[in-house]
């Protein structure tokens, strides 16, 4: 049996799921998201250990990064995880997603660990993770699919 090739990926994100299984559904649902733009996310299970997540990023050094953890909880968890990121990969590409989270506040202890950004809904994490693709790739992407939704986004400060 021949195997088909995999469609063309233009960026590959990480997806860690920080506390259960409902954040690795939130991160099926932002790969859906991404994939009209070639973004293909793949989701580490929320067993995954934190040095186990740290040595894949390492190892395989995607475009971006997405740590998932629906609140409420998980931030204290998801902060420890941010920062063993930023310590390992300085320069890493790190989105946050509070999907749901209503609290502004949240934010802060978050980005101060390494997070780029922050999103506290499904639509703002993608902008934010084609925002933060390196510049060439991000413009490509833009061009290359048509522009399904458009590329501005909010930073964790709520600028545009």
């Amino acid at each position: 049996r021949t195997q088909e090739a995999p469609p063309t990926t233009r960026a590959y994100v990480v997806g860690c799921a920080a506390g259960d299984e409902a954040d690795e559904v939130a991160l099926r649902m932002l790969d859906d998201l991404l994939t009209p733009w070639g973004v293909d996310v793949q989701p580490l299970s929320a067993d995954t250990l934190t040095a186990e997540v740290v040595s894949r990023v390492e190892q395989e050094r995607p475009a971006c990064i997405c740590v998932a953890a629906l609140p409420p909880g998980g931030l204290a968890h998801t902060r420890y995880l941010v920062k063993r990121l930023t310590a390992r990969l300085p320069d890493a590409c790190i989105v946050v997603g509070r999907w749901g989270s209503a609290e502004p506040e949240e934010e802060g202890p978050l980005l101060a660990a390494g997070a780029r950004r922050v999103g506290r809904t499904l639509a703002a994490t993608r902008d934010h993770v084609l925002e933060l693709l390196p510049g060439a790739q991000a413009a490509a992407l833009a061009r290359s699919e048509g522009s399904p939704i458009a590329t501005s986004s909010t930073s964790a400060d709520g600028a545009a």
